[in-house]
């Protein structure tokens, strides 16, 4: 039994080893694989643009295919005398373009101007003159100052006009006319005609000091509760022996009637005419209170029609399934109880 078992593990530790060395040759297979199906791919296409090109190359002129050797040596002299005079051109650049940065670009010898007039007469020259690549160089530089020195000026003109014109708008102050101007224009403007007078009839013309109107009381029950009040307050008047009291209250109420009526006012102060308005009012209420009861009645009784028809749907179809089912177990030669 243990030969057996030495044997078993030896056996799977073989096994074993194998397996990782495939694992690790693996990918090194499969990556040549790829390159061998790579390069056929790209083969054929290769060959064929080989093919093209030799067909193309047999169909070119001779002069194509032929080189002159002078032609070729006198290029090659022209290259380089063109890469001395660039560089010459370069030398004299550099000696050009140094800046101090106190006293600003120095072109040679010459000295920077110090106005506008000095850079104009310099151009003058400049232009009469057949200029070198030095010169040409100096009349650019003036050129580009001339333009940025005008720039600056004008906006510093610019700027101290609107510092003037915002120092002036702090001190303004308006001119005032003489008397004799005023006179003058009163003349010149024309006078309107004033709108003639007009008679207004039935009607009492009043300063129009209340801007806003009272609230009118529109409900007809409380108006007739306060006429109600006012008569009760009388009688007790009356009854207390003030007679002439209750005559003065009765001429203001009177002249107050008056007015509102000349105004315009509808006064409701008739207690019957109140009263068969209270009497209209509520049996529109009621009418109205009967058509909604009718309609919260008829909405039920359409809900409960209609969950009496689902209830009966439901059960419709509960015993249609039981029928289904009790038919395909008869087919089926299922005994039913």
């Amino acid at each position: 039994m243990g030969k057996k078992k030495y044997k078993f593990v030896e056996e799977s530790v073989d096994l074993k080893e194998e397996h990782d060395i495939q694992e690790e040759t693996a990918p090194q297979d499969g990556i040549k694989k790829k390159i061998k199906v790579r390069a056929r791919k790209l083969f054929h296409p290769f060959m064929s643009y080989l093919k093209s090109y030799q067909e193309f190359a047999q169909h070119l002129p001779r002069r194509f295919m032929e080189f002159d050797e002078e032609k070729l040596a006198e290029e090659e002299e022209n290259i380089e005398e063109e890469k001395s005079d660039e560089n010459e051109a370069s030398g004299d650049e550099q000696t050009v373009d140094k800046i101090d940065r106190k006293k600003g670009p120095q072109f040679g010898s010459a000295t920077r101007a110090k106005t506008i007039a000095e850079l104009k007469e310099r151009l003058a020259k400049m232009r009469g003159k057949k200029l070198d690549y030095q010169e040409r160089l100096k009349k650019k530089g003036i050129k580009s100052r001339l333009t940025k020195k005008e720039r600056l000026e004008e906006r510093a003109k610019l700027k101290k006009e609107k510092m003037k014109a915002k120092k002036t708008k702090g001190n303004l102050t308006k001119p005032t006319a003489s008397e004799d101007e005023k006179a003058d224009v009163e003349s010149d403007v024309p006078k309107k005609p004033l709108p003639e007078p007009k008679m207004v009839f039935s009607k009492l013309e009043l300063p129009e000091e209340e801007k806003f109107k009272k609230k009118v009381n529109k409900d007809p029950k409380r108006m007739l509760q306060k006429i109600q009040k006012s008569q009760a307050k009388l009688k007790m008047l009356e009854e207390k022996g003030k007679v002439e009291t209750v005559k003065k209250i009765k001429e203001k109420l009177t002249w107050d009637k008056a007015i509102q009526k000349a105004e315009g006012v509808k006064l409701k102060d008739d207690v019957e005419l109140l009263k068969k308005t209270i009497r209209r009012k509520t049996e529109i209420k009621n009418k109205s209170k009967k058509k909604w009861d009718q309609r919260k009645e008829s909405v039920e009784h359409r809900k409960e029609e209609a969950q009496k028809k689902r209830k009966e749907n439901i059960t419709k179809k509960k015993k249609e399934k039981k029928t289904k089912k009790i038919k395909k177990s008869i087919k089926k030669g299922r005994v039913v109880i």
